[in-house]
């Protein structure tokens, strides 16, 4: 019977420091939710917009090529996909990563999304994605999990044209 009540004042404890944890934080965003976000901070990673556009993949379906300047001010080494979680879409669905190759003799391909980057260092990040089609314009959406924020940039697939 001790022995409960123990445990029950150390589960009430946890619950109480874990919603303390929940508490405001400072919001670290430029985007602020907006929907043209060209630059986004969330937690110790900036990505900055730098171009879009459009080009044919390897199994010659329309791709977006997306890069974005991603800054890694943390103390470890990171991936852009796993600091913002990128979701790409068009017309309300999700769009598939798509292989554009560098070079076909060594399979070198042009999306490094996952390429960790080191503290303190900037690097291009390129990613390809294939379109449903050639008019509706590209949401990307990037998560805050911290704060449950997204941030979102349009792209105007009538601009690239």
């Amino acid at each position: 019977m001790k022995l409960s009540k123990i445990l029950c004042l150390v589960l009430a404890l946890l619950m109480v420091f874990a919603l303390g944890a929940c508490g405001d934080k400072e919001e670290s965003s430029s985007g602020s939710g907006s929907s043209d976000a060209n630059e986004v901070t969330i937690g110790d990673f900036t990505a900055k917009f730098v171009s879009a556009e459009l080009t044919k993949g390897s199994s010659d379906e329309d791709v977006i090529i997306v890069t974005y300047s991603f800054t890694n001010n943390g103390a470890e080494e990171e991936a852009f996909t796993y600091a913002f979680y990128p979701s790409f879409e068009q017309n309300g669905e999700v769009l598939m990563p798509a292989t554009v190759f560098v070079d076909e003799e060594s399979f070198e391909t042009l999306d490094n999304s996952l390429q960790r980057v080191q503290p303190g260092e900037t690097m291009d990040i390129v990613s390809t994605y294939a379109l449903y089609d050639m008019e509706g314009d590209v949401v990307i959406t990037m998560s805050d999990l911290d704060t449950m924020k997204e941030y979102t940039k349009t792209i105007k697939l009538a601009d690239l044209k």
